[in-house]
This record gives C-alpha cells, sequence and structure tokens, in this order.
C-alpha cells in the first residue's frame, strides 16, 4: 500500500507539474500574442491616411472596400435622396 501511495503522488504531482507548465506557457504566449497585436496597429496606423471622399450631394456616404483597381467601392446618398453604388 506504501508504494501504491508513493506512486499515486508521484504521478499526481508530475500531473500538476505538467498543468502548471502548461499554464505558464499559456500566459507568456497570451502576453506575446498581445504586444504582437500592439505593435502591429501601431504600425498600421502610422502607414494609414485618412481621405474624406465626401458624397454626392447628400449627407452621408459609406465606403465597403477598395477594388482591384484601387478604387473605393460604397454606397453615398444624392441630394435626391436616393442612395447610389459604385
Amino acid at each position: 500500500m506504501k508504494r501504491f501511495l508513493s506512486l499515486f503522488f508521484s504521478a499526481l504531482l508530475t500531473v500538476a507539474r505538467t498543468f502548471r507548465r502548461a499554464f505558464v506557457f499559456r500566459r507568456a504566449f497570451t502576453v506575446l500574442t498581445l504586444l504582437l497585436t500592439f505593435f502591429v496597429s501601431q504600425k498600421a496606423q502610422a502607414a494609414a491616411t485618412l481621405v474624406d471622399l465626401g458624397t454626392l450631394g447628400g449627407n452621408l456616404s459609406v465606403a465597403y472596400g477598395i477594388n482591384d483597381n484601387g478604387q473605393v467601392v460604397g454606397a453615398s446618398d444624392t441630394s435626391s435622396g436616393p442612395s447610389q453604388s459604385g
């Protein structure tokens, strides 16, 4: 019985150490991921330029993306009201 308890507690200690290492690794990975995200977003913000595209006479315009030709694709209200997509 003593041998069994010794092996049992030894195995339990090994499992606990493994989980602790996994927890520490996961925490370090999370910190590194957050730091990488921060630095990438800072670089992206420094490279981005905001340009006011205006509207087609209305009060609202929305950009959905940029097509393969580098043109902004979206919609805008016109002075008469209906939305124009392009």
